[in-house]
This record gives C-alpha cells, structure tokens and sequence, in this order.
C-alpha cells in the first residue's frame, strides 16, 4: 500500500490511516473513467467483527472521490474497480453485495440514497463524507454507517422480480417449493 501513497490525497491518506484500524487495507490504486475523471481506491478486507457482524468474507472495494459536488460516475468506478481486480487477479476477489464510497461532497448520503431508490437492485453502498469520516470521534462510526446503509434495505425483499443474480440469496426453499 505504501507505494500508493504519493496518489493519495492528504485527506483520503487520513481516511485510510483510520481504516486501517479497523479494515486490513490489502491494496490500493487509481483508475480513470473517461479523458477526465480520476478516483483513487483501496480494498479492504473484514476483521473478525466485522466479518461476524456483516458476514463479509471477501475483500470490499472503497472508492474516493475528491469532487466537490456528486456524480453518479463515481458509482460507476465501483464497477470499474471490480472489473479491474477481476481481471488482473484472475479471481473473484471483491465481496458484491456492499462497497463504500467516500466523497468530498458533504451531502453525498443524501444523492447516494436517491440513486439506491431509483435503482432497487444495485449493491449496498456505504456513503460518507470526507469531512464526516476524518472529523468524527466515535469509535462506532464505521459500523454504524454500514448498519444504517445495510439495514436500510430488504435484502430478503419479494417486491420486484430479480434482474440480476446480486440479491439472489436466502430463496433456495422458496425455490424449491415452486419447483415442487
């Protein structure tokens, strides 16, 4: 990870300093997505606690994006991330189900949210804020923010009919049930 640290904002260097006590930080990099647009990312892996509390087993990707304002791109590098990963490692490495993404734009929950309405099947996404991961003392802070992003949704939900196999999970006895 230390070869990566010159990429990195002095915030997001904070930021990963801080993930770092509670994550494996296991790699990190810079993509581009367009002639224009750049994100920095890490991947991070689940301690013990996290793994016990949230069920993660493979890696999560974080992604930073330093604009001021949201752009529903900087979802889109999550996917890139993935691809990115995926194709290098030759390997399914990265946990689908959640990412974090984390932006210099204050109300970046309050866009996240709207996107994640619109869009009932997309992954979990953790929002925050720069300012409110370097700024807050908590030390529940981290685990609250996947709490509230996790729960928000019925992951079990029977609403609307699957269009990708992300959320297909938890329906093997309903399944089975038609089948028979």
């Amino acid at each position: 990870m230390y070869e990566h640290k010159l990429k990195f904002l002095r915030e997001e260097w904070q930021i990963l300093q801080r993930l770092s006590q509670e994550w494996f930080v296991t790699n990190a990099g810079e993509i581009q997505i367009g002639s224009q647009s750049r994100y920095r990312y890490a991947l991070i892996k689940a301690t013990t606690n996290y793994n016990v509390s949230f069920g993660f087993e493979r890696e999560l990707i974080v992604v930073f994006s330093s604009y001021e304002r949201f752009q529903a791109r900087s979802i889109d590098a999550i996917d890139n991330v993935y691809n990115l990963v995926v194709e290098k490692y030759q390997t399914k490495r990265i946990e689908r189900i959640c990412s974090l993404l984390i932006s210099k734009d204050k109300n970046i929950e309050e866009e996240v949210k709207r996107i994640l309405r619109e869009s009932e099947e997309s992954q979990v996404i953790v929002p925050i804020s720069y300012h409110d991961f370097i700024n807050n003392q908590d030390p529940y802070f981290l685990k609250n923010k996947f709490r509230n992003s996790f729960y928000d949704r019925d992951l079990f939900g029977m609403t609307f009919a699957l269009k990708k196999d992300l959320y297909f999970f938890g329906r093997r006895n309903l399944i089975n049930k038609l089948g028979d």
